[in-house]
């Protein structure tokens, strides 16, 4: 699946990655089954980069979005 995801909120995603020593595709996987939430402060977004994933997660930006700072739309 391909996913155009903010950049700021991926740079993010990498470093918990990294962090989690797992890598970005596991990770999201793991916050689209989660309702674990980080509560940072909201990063508008500026630029978006494209990714490939292994998931066919609907809503995935939802729960990205979710996860980072908490918000539900």
């Amino acid at each position: 699946m391909k996913l155009n995801i903010p950049k700021e909120w991926y740079e993010i995603l990498l470093k918990i990655s990294k962090d989690k020593k797992i890598n970005l595709s596991a990770l999201l996987i793991q916050i689209y089954n989660s309702s674990e939430c980080l509560n940072l402060s909201y990063i508008e977004p500026s630029s978006y980069k494209s990714i490939n994933i292994q998931c066919e997660c609907k809503d995935l930006i939802k729960h990205l979005k979710y996860y980072l700072f908490c918000l539900h739309e």
